[in-house]
């Protein structure tokens, strides 16, 4: 008994100083699930798309950028155009549209000041991979910072969606373009 006492004492201070902390099974915040869902549509359109009309000072939200009804795209770049006294852009996230992001090659560029955001997407070439029908290839994660009504235009002749040879898609030229506008308040 006067043993167990022994080493309890000579354990407990140790334990005591060296600043063990509660362990919590070694557990990680889960990882953020992005939302990539949008309304179907039977037209051939570049669609930018939130799933709000309003939203308030300092709220984050997404534009969704929706290719609808594409025929075979192996590669697609986009200019967008907002209103920077509004709306700050803090990211463009690639979507799954054209990917896996481990087969493509990507840019990305946010210019808040001139209000604009440039990103293009691809798959790798020699992949033979493409996308058909409708999917997202990017959305733009944004910030009210003003209160009015912001508009996101695309710049339509900054706009590609490429085959794999480099030229247009087959249905390019009928695409209808839709731009977004959205109440900051």
């Amino acid at each position: 008994m006067t043993r167990h006492l022994f080493v309890l004492a000579l354990i407990v201070p140790l334990l005591a100083s060296s600043g063990c902390k509660k362990d919590d099974g070694g557990t990680e915040p889960p990882p953020v699930i992005e939302d990539f869902t949008f309304p179907a549509s039977s037209d051939t359109a570049l669609t930018l798309y939130s799933g709000t009309s309003s939203v308030g000072l300092n709220q984050t939200f997404d534009v969704k950028v929706i290719c609808y009804n594409v025929s075979p795209t192996f590669g697609a770049a986009f200019e967008v155009s907002f209103s920077s006294s509004l709306v700050q852009v803090l990211d463009i996230i690639v979507g799954p549209f054209i990917g896996p992001a481990d087969s493509t090659v990507q840019l990305k560029q946010i210019e808040n000041a001139s209000g604009r955001v440039s990103f293009g997407v691809s798959f790798r070439r020699g992949s033979g991979l493409t996308s058909s029908g409708s999917g997202i290839p990017f959305k733009i994660r944004c910030k009210a910072i003003a209160a009015g009504t912001a508009q996101f235009t695309f710049n339509q002749s900054k706009v590609l969606l490429l085959q794999a040879d480099g030229s247009e898609i087959a249905n390019f030229r009928r695409l209808q373009f839709r731009d977004l506008t959205i109440t900051t308040q």
